[in-house]
């Protein structure tokens, strides 16, 4: 898939969790992403297994502040703030989902619930826009 179309479908989907096959790399979309305005942020760029990994990603890759939590109500507090980092709409890019999905099911449950509801809630229109799956 050309590169505009994978940014067209990721800008335009209505769910706020996307699942894409694509050989493209993570990095080459989140570049074409900024361009388009958004602050998109390659979550796993080291193994992410547990919960524990997952927001110590998250935490680093959107830059969080200081005070986070480090626990789920802190994530979905976080992702609806407006106030605190970066005002551009928020895309997550997940390279290797399928490895949280087999070690942590439950927590890979728990997170994307996290972030539909995140992405469903109309004040947070402005923040999280978007969790993006990328699949080989």
């Amino acid at each position: 898939m050309a590169l505009f179309a994978l940014i067209e479908r990721i800008l335009t989907a209505r769910s706020p969790v996307l699942e894409l096959n694509t050989e493209r790399p993570a990095s080459q979309i989140a570049a074409a992403l900024e361009l388009e305005g958004y602050r998109a942020v390659v979550v796993d760029r080291a193994p992410v297994f547990d919960k524990e990994t997952l927001l110590h990603a998250l935490y680093q890759g959107c830059g969080f502040p200081a005070y986070f939590g480090f626990n789920w109500d802190a994530l979905a507090d976080t992702l609806k703030d407006t106030e605190g980092h970066d005002a551009r709409p928020l895309i997550l890019l997940f390279r290797d989902f399928d490895l949280l999905r087999k070690r942590a099911p439950e927590v890979a449950e728990l997170f994307l619930d996290i972030v539909r509801e995140v992405g469903d809630t109309p004040a947070a229109a402005g923040t999280l826009k978007r969790l993006v799956l990328l699949q080989r």
